[in-house]
């Protein structure tokens, strides 16, 4: 039996195009959680995949959440590169997931070495405060 939780983050930048990519990957990949950002759904589409439940929302200002047990929430995020995030608005986002441990993926658009990037940028120095004051807080972003 395989105990190994497997997550994936990814930018899609419009899914409905790239459906056929992402059932290909989920299941070549063994994927339980896919955090993903830029669906660009509107209130007409629709999205079914066997074997997993799927949780959207269709703008910033709304709220979809995922499985939630007193354990962990899961969450997914996706910042704009210019603007869109201050520390006040990343402090109220992870208020909204309570105190319970939480794993949250996606595109922050906050560039450090930390994560693999070449750049850094101000955007990281807020998140890196809030890590600092609600530990353990790791954080991952690919390129």
């Amino acid at each position: 039996m395989n105990l190994t939780l497997r997550i994936v983050a990814w930018n899609a930048n419009g899914l409905v195009q790239r459906k056929q990519d992402l059932d290909n990957f989920l299941n070549t990949e063994n994927i339980n959680i896919a955090l993903i950002s830029e669906i660009h759904f509107t209130s007409w589409t629709v999205l079914k995949k066997k074997n997993y439940k799927i949780y959207t929302t269709l703008h910033p200002s709304g709220r979809a959440r995922g499985d939630e047990n007193n354990d962990l929430s899961v969450t997914a995020i996706y910042c704009p590169p210019q603007g869109g995030a201050d520390e006040t608005r990343f402090t109220s986002f992870f208020q909204t997931l309570g105190d319970a441990r939480f794993i949250s993926g996606g595109d922050y658009n906050a560039k450090h070495s930390h994560w693999g990037s070449r750049l850094i940028t101000p955007k990281n120095a807020k998140i890196q405060n809030l890590q600092r004051q609600r530990p353990p807080a790791h954080l991952l972003e690919g390129n």
